[in-house]
């Protein structure tokens, strides 16, 4: 069959984890490439001239380093079997307890207790997993940058590592409960006065950290900036599903959103994981380039 290949029987397809990932990915580099396009002529404001071809130099660089990773992907069989057994590693440990669960009801099986096996729970066998590959991801991006990638790599490192930090550490549940306790917060609209206090948070964690990132993609260019902003969509990503999921299932107790969060949450941190593995794997195969 077309694009079938021998050494891992997976066919560059739907069920590709990087397809997968382009899925996700692809939009933002179009976005960029295509948003505020005026007319050769037309009398529009120089600054949304500018604009428009700031957002397409930067969705030409995403596009570069998207295809650079591409290419390394399909040259790469260590990087495509890290990529399908991480994604796969990931859905068994999201679904498994699920399954475990449906079967118990069904009568099928004597269910256990599965609080070791769900990935909202402490000390689960989800959230240790999420750890290595968070501290994978981190470590992937400070390899990368030792071996002559831009500080934006460093930087992203710093960033996975304080998210390592969170998840074990639990920075924005203690730092919320302070601050909830300490502006006197109250529960408003559906949400607890520590949830406002766990968003306050993260946007003091985000005043931090984000500056260093933003300054350190605007001292590169090219291919890297290009990575530096692939990396920031799927950080986005699991903000979106750490915090705004997370708010969401909050205010309206619906159980299918934990699987939601906990499942996007890791999925996101596999996407990063298997980009920094790439584009290190990359820098390694091409130096100086």
């Amino acid at each position: 069959m077309a694009g079938r290949r021998a050494d891992s029987g997976w066919i560059v397809s739907g069920a590709d984890p990087i397809n997968w990932l382009s899925l996700t990915l692809r939009p933002l580099g179009v976005a960029c490439s295509t948003s505020l396009s005026f007319p050769k002529g037309a009398m529009m404001p120089k600054v949304l001239q500018h604009s428009g071809h700031v957002l397409s130099q930067l969705g030409q660089e995403v596009a570069q380093a998207w295809s650079l990773l591409i290419e390394q992907y399909r040259n790469d069989r260590r990087l495509r079997i890290f990529a399908r057994e991480l994604v796969s590693a990931n859905l068994l440990l999201i679904f498994l307890p699920a399954a475990v669960i449906w079967a118990g009801g069904a009568g099928l099986i004597a269910v256990p207790d599965t609080d070791f096996l769900h990935p909202g729970r402490d000390g689960s066998l989800p959230e240790m997993f999420n750890y290595a590959q968070t501290g994978l991801t981190a470590a992937f991006l400070f390899l990368a940058w030792r071996s002559g990638e831009s500080l934006a790599c460093l930087a992203w490192a710093a960033l996975f590592v304080f998210v390592l930090l969170d998840d074990s550490l639990q920075y924005h549940e203690h730092m919320g409960e302070w601050l909830a306790r300490v502006l006197a917060l109250t529960d408003r609209d559906g949400l607890r006065a520590v949830d406002f206090g766990e968003l306050l948070a993260w946007v003091l964690a985000a005043a931090v950290l984000l500056p260093l990132v933003a300054v350190s993609a605007l001292r590169t260019a090219g291919r890297e900036r290009g990575f530096a902003i692939l990396i920031g969509a799927v950080f986005s990503a699991l903000v979106f599903f750490g915090l705004a999921v997370d708010m969401l299932h909050q205010f309206t107790g619906l159980r299918a959103l934990t699987l939601l969060e906990d499942g996007g949450e890791m999925l996101s941190i596999a996407a990063a994981c298997i980009l920094s593995f790439g584009w290190y794997r990359l820098g390694r195969a091409n130096p100086g380039r």
